[in-house]
């Protein structure tokens, strides 16, 4: 067969052996050297995958592990279906706050601040004081690296959280000059007293400790949590850095 095949296709490589023998013994057993019907296991029928598809609208939220009991169809069968026939994307988890349409002028005044500050002051920035703080729900109300939503395009969805649940805050404070305050951890809700108390025992003392010039230069900043703009948090800012702090409710606001 080689033969005939280099004497009727010249200069084209012929079958080999392996793929000879795997035809001579097909045509022995089934006398056809036609490719048979596969024997693994059957394709998943139309009506699974549309029961599939039917599943991910109803509920987009649902684990695979969950529609798999729900379906009776094996998580393996709904993954390839998913993966391969219905090609939806399993968006991350995303918490945004929602820019609506009269913050973009608050956006472009606040940047319009900030380049002319620079421009004055080629040093402004590296008298901004920033202090945060994140939050770690013991209970994992939201598990952004675990939690998927399958479907075709992103969601846009908001979800309030639950306020009171267990949870453990941790807080920095810096600037280009030098760390103000240690990473410190806080068991219990920060509110505006105990946030007055990191402010006064970290803080503050830290910035005493800069030269004169840069303690009179010095711009202190922060973000819209709840806790940094209560009365008694802007009373002391305004005391300490008058005419001279960023954040909501103060003389320099900060836009969402």
């Amino acid at each position: 067969m080689q033969h005939k095949w280099r004497s009727l296709h010249p200069g084209e490589k012929p079958p080999k052996d392996k793929a000879l023998n795997w035809w001579m013994n097909q045509f022995k057993e089934t006398s056809t050297v036609e490719k048979q019907k596969s024997t693994d296991r059957p394709r998943t029928s139309e009506e699974d995958v549309e029961h599939i598809r039917q599943s991910c609208i109803r509920s987009s939220k649902k684990s695979i592990a969950r529609r798999s009991v729900i379906l009776g169809i094996p998580k393996t069968t709904i993954q390839n279906v998913l993966q391969k026939r219905l090609r939806p994307h399993a968006y991350k988890i995303q918490l945004k706050q929602e820019i609506k349409p009269d913050d973009r002028p608050k956006r472009v005044e606040f940047a319009t601040f900030m380049l002319n500050a620079i421009d004055e002051d080629e040093t402004f920035l590296q008298c901004i004081c920033f202090l945060d703080e994140a939050t770690f729900y013991v209970n994992g109300c939201v598990n952004r690296h675990n939690y998927r939503i399958w479907g075709t395009q992103q969601p846009n969805e908001f979800h309030d959280c639950v306020r009171g649940s267990p949870k453990v805050t941790s807080g920095v404070g810096f600037c280009m000059i030098m760390l103000l305050v240690p990473s410190s951890s806080v068991r219990k809700p920060l509110l505006g007293l105990s946030y007055i108390d990191l402010l006064e025992q970290y803080v503050f003392p830290k910035i005493e400790t800069f030269e004169e010039e840069i303690v009179s230069r010095v711009t202190f900043m922060q973000d819209g949590a709840p806790p940094h703009f209560s009365c008694f948090v802007t009373d002391v800012l305004n005391e300490r850095f008058p005419d001279a702090w960023i954040g909501w409710g103060g003389p320099i606001p900060l836009p969402p």
